[in-house]
Order: C-alpha cells, then structure tokens, then sequence
C-alpha cells in the first residue's frame, strides 16, 4: 500500500456529536494508525435517551465527561486503542499525552461543548471544515 503522494495521509475526523458521517477536522499525518474513541457509533437509545458503549467499569454505566471523542495518532492501532480509551477515562487527557509520547504521535480530542484540542500536530496540518466547532489551541 505504502504512503500518498508527498508522504501523507488525509484523515478525516467525524462529527462525534451526531451519528452520521459530517467531518469535523481534516488532519494530514504521516502516522501508520488512526484511532477514534468516541460515543457516537456505538450506542443505545432507551425511553429517549441516548447511552453510548465507552462503559465505566466501577458503575457499568457509560462513562461520563465532558469528551464526545479522543482521536490517537500512533504507529500500531493496538496502542492507540489502549490510548484513547485511557485519554477518554483520564480528568486531565493532556498529561497521558505528555506521558505516553513514547507511543502516542499525536491526539485530537474533541467535548461535547464543540470545543477542540490538538495535541502534537502543526497548525498547518489540521483544518477545521465545521465552523460551529472551535480549535482551542
């Protein structure tokens, strides 16, 4: 398969808020792997509520925060599993990223408040396509 031209890959990053197909960023990585945890695809509707499958172990409820996804740039997608669900559960993503450098490249995580944060990537190297989110940083 090997790397597109000029050496990137083009990634798009779903909306986490609905559960269709909108992108929201538009990332260029050199990355091998490109993980999103996230509560908009796996989910249960019950008596008009929505509970999404990132499950709390000590509740056995979903978990809850203010993160609708953590997208994890990395060399093997195991990893980058592990990663995002550790960013997901952690009261403060940015310092298991500052710690785990060693295997996460880079990280999008992205709140329920449409609020952005990029960890890792080069202005240069994301792009916002929906304007009703913010990059924070």
């Amino acid at each position: 398969m090997g790397l597109p031209q000029k050496g990137h890959w083009r990634v798009g990053i779903r909306n986490p808020l609905t559960h269709g197909t909108s992108l929201v960023l538009q990332v260029l990585t050199t990355s091998s792997s490109v993980v999103t945890s996230g509560i908009d695809q796996r989910y249960l509707e019950r008596d008009g509520k929505s509970y999404h499958h990132i499950l709390n172990p000590e509740t056995g409820y979903p978990h809850v925060n203010n993160l609708a996804s953590v997208t994890v740039f990395s060399e093997k997608s195991l990893d980058g599993e592990i990663e995002a669900k550790r960013m997901f559960f952690s009261e403060e993503p940015e310092k298991v990223f500052a710690k785990r450098q060693d295997v996460i490249q880079a990280a999008v995580l992205i709140t329920k408040e449409k609020e952005i944060k990029i960890l890792g990537l080069k202005p240069k190297d994301v792009r916002l396509i929906d304007k009703h989110f913010k990059i924070l940083n």
